[in-house]
């Protein structure tokens, strides 16, 4: 068809034109597109409605675009399902209250307008649409739910339909697997009841959720169909969420143990591995990876939990305490004093504080500042002082606020849960070091 006849059709939407309003319109531009073989069909304003429906039109297979906007139409036809190749369809500014879901067949669509219409809510198998860049429902009394996803940008509409469209089929082969497989001689209305009691139990869940209970629940399920119960099943999600965080865990551990020591049979490393999961926190794994080098022996066969533990607790107390010294150093050097401090002098003064402290790095952390002589030269002639009458410097009063952070030294607890869960509760303080 001639472009100029195209732009008159697509003109025609427009309420006022002479040209349409009427069926012999919509009949004149079907058949200008059937003889030219176009891939734009423009119907809009052409008083088109359901019972009267062209429906010739869904064999029209090569349509791109077509046109229904401004018309009367109040669902759109199930056979527009039949545009395998169909890209763009416009139904806006009609009177509707429903759309086919057959629309998800549509793999091809880019832009699916339904903008001032009637519709409350549209299908969740669009989550299928792949190819979608724009779906347009504004002014549509959308039900709330719908609505917020909406508003919330495109991204948020096709979580919020995907995830309605899984549990679809989700609880559809939880149901499969009730009837055909787990409860066989129970009645089949039996395993739908049952199917629909437990997933409005799990409404909440995730779709990984339900993947996670279809693939496993033969393990879970007990014995008789009746005794199948949501609040159950929702315990055996969270343990299968724990299952799934230990083995990545596990495995992360396994490839850092296999760099660190290359000769590590796979299995060994697998066990020490899943035994480090198990007895320390996740900032204190990460932070034995990260500190590999001198936390780990030389020969692998020695590696013990002990063993790590003991060295991640003593390089914590050894990075605390470089910090102290360097806080020393900062008092003394940074103040334009008659005498700077050298490393060897702060690290005397700790030791002093540390003392007096009966080893508390807590309280001597708080302290510092307070319990430190005005000059290097007074702090040096205090301590020999104190040495020959067997004394340590004081602590002063503690201030309130504190330059390092506490957390950032101590022991790491080795964990001794059944199997390695509920760690958080056991989480010494010390994290990562940065």
């Amino acid at each position: 068809m001639p472009e100029a006849v195209l732009e008159d059709a697509r003109d025609g939407p427009w309420p006022g034109r002479s040209s349409s309003g009427s069926a012999c319109e919509a009949r004149r531009r079907i058949k200008q597109v059937q003889d030219a073989g176009c891939r734009q069909l423009f119907l809009g304003s052409c008083m088109l409605h359901n019972d009267l429906f062209p429906s010739d039109i869904f064999t029209f297979r090569h349509l791109v675009v077509l046109d229904l906007s401004y018309n009367n139409l109040n669902c759109v036809p199930d056979g527009i399902g039949e545009l395998a190749n169909l890209q763009e369809l416009w139904a806006n500014d009609n009177p509707l209250i429903q759309v086919p879901s057959c629309l998800c067949m549509l793999k091809d669509l880019r832009i699916l307008d339904l903008r001032n219409s009637w519709l409350r809510n549209i299908p969740r198998e669009y989550a299928r649409l792949t190819k979608i860049q724009d779906i347009n429902l504004e002014n549509c009394p959308l039900k709330p739910t719908l609505s917020k996803a909406y508003a919330e940008g495109q991204d948020s509409l096709f979580a919020y339909l995907k995830r309605k469209d899984d549990r679809r089929l989700y609880k559809a082969s939880f149901v499969r697997l009730l009837r055909e497989e787990i409860y066989p001689f129970d009645p089949p209305e039996k395993h739908v009841q049952i199917g629909e009691s437990v997933f409005a139990a799990l409404k909440n869940c995730t779709s990984s959720d339900l993947d996670k209970l279809v693939r496993h629940c033969q393990r879970f399920l007990p014995k008789r169909l009746e005794d199948v119960s949501g609040e159950d099943l929702k315990d055996v999600i969270h343990q299968l969420n724990a299952e799934e965080v230990q083995r990545n865990e596990v495995g992360f551990l396994q490839l850092k143990l296999r760099a660190v020591y290359p000769e590590l049979p796979l299995d060994l490393a697998h066990h020490y591995a899943d035994q480090m999961q198990k007895s320390f926190s996740k900032e204190d794994c990460f932070a034995i990876i990260q500190d590999h080098t001198v936390l780990f022996p030389q020969d692998f066969r020695i590696v013990t939990i002990e063993l790590l533990a003991s060295n991640l607790k003593n390089l914590r107390t050894q990075r605390f305490d470089e910090r102290l010294c360097q806080r020393i150093l900062k008092c003394y050097n940074g103040h334009g004093g008659s005498s700077a401090a050298n490393s060897i002098q702060a690290s005397h003064i700790l030791n002093q504080l540390l003392s007096s402290a009966a080893g508390d790095r807590h309280l001597v952390d708080k302290s510092l500042e307070s319990s430190l002589p005005a000059s290097l030269d007074e702090a040096l002639e205090l301590m020999a002082e104190y040495e020959q009458n067997g004394h340590t410097l004081p602590l002063q009063t503690p201030v309130a606020d504190s330059t390092l952070n506490t957390q950032d030294f101590g022991e790491a607890k080795i964990i001794q849960g059944q199997d390695g869960t509920g760690r958080d509760s056991e989480i010494d303080e010390g994290g990562l070091d940065s």
